[in-house]
C-alpha cells in the first residue's frame, strides 16, 4: 500500500514537473513567437516605409519632370516672342528706312525743281532787262553813243590820270540808268572829257550784260 501511495506521489511529482516544462516551453515558444511577430511588424514597417519613400521619391521625380516640361515650354514660348518682337522691330527700322529715303529723294526733288523755277524766273528777269536795254540803246543811241562803234584796242587811251581827278563807276545793267547817266555827265563836266573820251570811258565802264548788249547792237570790227 505504501509503495503504491509512493508510486502515485512520484507519478503526481513527474507530471508536475512534466506540466513545468510543458508550460515553461510554452512560454518561450510564445515569448519566441512575440519576437517573431514583432520581427514580422518591424519588417513590414521598415517595407511601408521605404515604400512611402519611394513613392515619394517617384512624386518628386514627377514633379521636377512636370516642372522642367513647364520650363521648358515657357522658355520657349518667350523665345518664340522675343523673336516676333524683334522681327517686329526690323520691319518698323525698315519702314523708317524707307521713309526716311523717300523724304530725302522728295525734299531732293523738291530743292532740284526749286532751283529750276528759279533759275526759269532768273533767266526770265535777264531776258527782260536785256529787252529793257535794248529798247534804251535804241532810244539813247544818238545821245550817248557815237555814230559808230568805238574800238577798244590795246593802245592807252588819250586819258592821263592828271584828266582824271573823280572815279567813274561801272555800269551793269541792273542799276538805274537814269541816276548813272546823271552821274557820268557830272563826273566828265568836272574832268573835262572830249567827246571821244566820254565815248572810250563809257564803253569801257560797262560790265555784265551791258557790254553784252552794247557788242551785240555793235558787234566788233577787225582792223
Amino acid at each position: 500500500m505504501d509503495q503504491q501511495l509512493k508510486a502515485l506521489l512520484e507519478a503526481i511529482n513527474t507530471g508536475e514537473n512534466s506540466i513545468e516544462e510543458t508550460k515553461q516551453e510554452m512560454q518561450k515558444g510564445q515569448q519566441e513567437m512575440q519576437k517573431s511577430l514583432k520581427d514580422m511588424q518591424k519588417s513590414q514597417e521598415d517595407a511601408k516605409n521605404e515604400l512611402k519613400q519611394e513613392m515619394q521619391k517617384e512624386k518628386i521625380n514627377s514633379v521636377e519632370e512636370k516642372i522642367a516640361l513647364k520650363v521648358d515650354e515657357r522658355v520657349g514660348a518667350v523665345e518664340k516672342k522675343v523673336e516676333e518682337e524683334i522681327a517686329i522691330v526690323e520691319e518698323k527700322i525698315e519702314r523708317i528706312k524707307e521713309q526716311i529715303e523717300e523724304t530725302n529723294k522728295e525734299q531732293v526733288e523738291e530743292k532740284i525743281e526749286g532751283v529750276a523755277e528759279n533759275f526759269s524766273l532768273i533767266s526770265q528777269r535777264v531776258e527782260d532787262l536785256e529787252k529793257k536795254l535794248l529798247v534804251w540803246a535804241n532810244k539813247n543811241e544818238s545821245n550817248i553813243l557815237p555814230s559808230s562803234p568805238v574800238p577798244v584796242s590795246t593802245s592807252p587811251l588819250p586819258v592821263t590820270a592828271s584828266t582824271i581827278s573823280v572815279k567813274l563807276s561801272t555800269y551793269d545793267g541792273k542799276t538805274n540808268w537814269e541816276v548813272y547817266k546823271a552821274q557820268f555827265c557830272i563826273i566828265s563836266e568836272a574832268n573835262r572829257w572830249t567827246e571821244e573820251v566820254k565815248a572810250c570811258l563809257l564803253v569801257t565802264s560797262l560790265r555784265g550784260e551791258a557790254v553784252e548788249i552794247y557788242w551785240r547792237l555793235f558787234p566788233t570790227q577787225s582792223d
